[in-house]
């Protein structure tokens, strides 16, 4: 299989997630097309705070079948986001949004994409760029295993990790093979890193319901974007 060949697959593979990147913080499949979803793109596009404000309360009493409370409020509120990344790195003034939030968003499309094409593909794509807050994230909010998964994933690159996607892909084109186990230094890194999420049953769903509900303390929808230099009111294991 050649480079072109190898390359050609992932672009193919992680259209869906890079159009979903793109747009800013939405959720892809099921949850999209679902009431729920539909709901949601109704908020974001309402004429006015009263139509907003009606709209909010109705989802508020819908149940969570495709779409988590925790989504449903990054949904409506964090919708610059993620947008604070580029191959300079991190900046959340980028959209205004405070910094905690901005990376919770980038931590969700960086899971995403490595589970619909694993970290070969994570690195490959621009979220690749989110790594370093995705370890930062992890870390605060009391999944260090899963940390320590992409912190070892990101040191095959070296001693510093390129945020420039263009630099990760040269140093991926380097591995060469028939079969992913010779092209994909990563390849035996992917299961022990859904793993490390999935641990004790939980979904990253569970995961950012439960830093937005329980650390955070948002528990209505109605909850507004904090402004850009707000942070966690708790400071321990869960945050900085």
């Amino acid at each position: 299989m050649t480079t072109q060949v190898k390359f050609a697959m992932l672009v193919l593979t992680s259209l869906l997630v890079l159009i979903v990147f793109k747009r800013g913080c939405q959720f892809s499949g099921a949850g999209i097309f679902s009431e729920e979803g539909k709901l949601i793109q109704k908020i974001n596009q309402a004429k006015d705070a009263e139509e907003r404000a009606r709209l909010i309360t109705e989802l508020e009493g819908m149940p969570e079948k495709f779409v988590s409370f925790g989504n449903r409020w990054l949904g409506i509120h964090a919708t610059r986001s993620p947008g604070g990344w580029d191959d300079e790195g991190f900046d959340h003034h980028r959209t205004n949004t405070p910094r905690d939030i901005e990376i919770l968003t980038g931590v969700i499309y960086g899971v995403s994409d490595i589970e619909n094409g694993g970290l070969h593909q994570f690195f490959g794509n621009g979220t690749g760029g989110m790594a370093p807050e995705m370890v930062e994230w992890f870390e605060r909010y009391g999944l260090e295993e899963t940390a320590g998964h992409l912190k070892r994933a990101m040191a095959v690159f070296g001693e510093t990790y390129p945020r420039s996607q263009a630099a990760r892909n040269r140093f991926l084109e380097k591995f060469e093979g028939e079969t992913r186990e010779d092209y994909d230094p990563f390849y035996e890194m992917d299961g022990p890193f859904y793993d490390s999420i999935m641990k004790d049953g939980e979904t990253m769903d569970d995961h950012v319901d439960r830093v937005v509900r329980e650390v955070w303390g948002f528990t209505s929808l109605h909850t507004e974007l904090p402004p850009v230099d707000w942070e966690p009111p708790s400071f321990s294991r869960k945050s900085r």
